[in-house]
């Protein structure tokens, strides 16, 4: 059974994961092994740096002037309502990267995700910016994660110059699922704020220290989470850590999370096993240093408890200087 959901969940069999890798490619286990060990950061950077050419947006364009009009109903609202958004926060320039310049990938991508922003954050709020102020500025959803600001939060930049960001929930949880569904999206948008994040893409270290107790895990809220570094947001995802004392309960819900990750995800994704220090010593062979790290996995970095309202501080600032 799906973990009181009343459903039997599918899984991704240890089968399923021989053959999958079986049908790699020479060429595709290089570039899985460039992405988790950071090898291609600077090739990466150097593509993204290059300006995105007039045929290039106009093929984007093109590309989604062909998606369906109920399919990107909500993107065609935001161009309407906010379309400095398309041109700062979320532009179609950060699309063609996630999707390797593909522009009718990139066109579907931007579709779905205005879709979806408007689906978890709701109309009110959907087309105003991604800040703590404007969509993030639900005052029950304030409330929740400045209670548990370490919950999910940016990290220092890997030794590849990579974005890192933490999800920890060794001293907090954040019950409400579509919270911890947003606050996966403000996340993401504030760590792209970074230049070397957008053109080199992110981490993700996943510390899930109190996931061994049933009554903190949810699958719903985490699939939604999985879809949307996969399918939605404009983020180009290199390695997926996940780091956990409890190996039974892991090998028991990381089969029925693997269904809904592609092969890429899937291979990008390693799990580490043991105590903090082994964790620890896992993860700086993948440039993740002990000084960027928290004392949950054994590094020294210590997070700020008042990231939040200090963030929230900044983008109040922000609004009054331009009005």
């Amino acid at each position: 059974m799906a973990f009181g959901q009343g459903v039997t969940a599918p899984k991704f069999s240890k089968e399923d994961e021989e053959r999958e890798i079986a049908d790699l490619t020479p060429e595709e286990c290089h570039n899985i092994a460039d992405d988790i060990f950071g090898h291609n950061a600077c090739e990466v950077e150097s593509r993204n740096r290059e300006e995105v050419t007039d045929a290039q947006l106009q093929a984007f364009h093109d590309a989604m002037d062909r998606v369906s009009i109920e399919e990107r109903a909500a993107y065609m609202t935001a161009s309407v309502l906010s379309p400095e958004l398309l041109e700062t926060e979320c532009s179609p320039v950060l699309f063609l990267q996630c999707e390797d310049y593909d522009p009718d990938r990139a066109a579907k991508r931007m579709a779905i995700y205005w879709t979806k922003r408007v689906e978890f954050f709701g109309e009110e709020r959907a087309f105003l910016p991604m800040t703590l102020t404007g969509a993030m500025g639900d005052a029950r959803d304030l409330e929740m994660i400045k209670n548990n600001p370490h919950v999910l939060y940016i990290l220092p930049s890997d030794s590849s110059g990579r974005g890192v960001i933490c999800g920890d929930r060794t001293t907090g949880h954040v019950s409400d699922r579509m919270c911890g569904v947003r606050l996966c999206w403000y996340v993401v948008h504030l760590a792209l704020k970074n230049e070397m994040t957008r053109l080199r893409g992110i981490v993700i270290v996943c510390i899930c220290k109190r996931y061994s107790k049933l009554k903190n895990y949810d699958r719903l809220r985490n699939n939604l989470i999985i879809k949307s570094y996969k399918s939605w947001l404009p983020v180009k995802l290199r390695a997926f850590h996940v780091c956990s004392p409890n190996n039974s309960f892991l090998e028991m819900i990381l089969p029925v999370h693997k269904v809904f990750m592609d092969r890429n995800m899937r291979q990008r994704m390693k799990v580490h096993f043991g105590s903090e220090k082994h964790h620890l010593e896992d993860l700086t062979a993948y440039g993740l240093s002990c000084d960027a790290l928290p004392p949950s996995v054994s590094g020294t970095y210590e997070p700020n408890p008042l990231w939040i309202e200090q963030q929230q501080q900044q983008d109040l600032e922000r609004e009054q200087d331009a009005e």
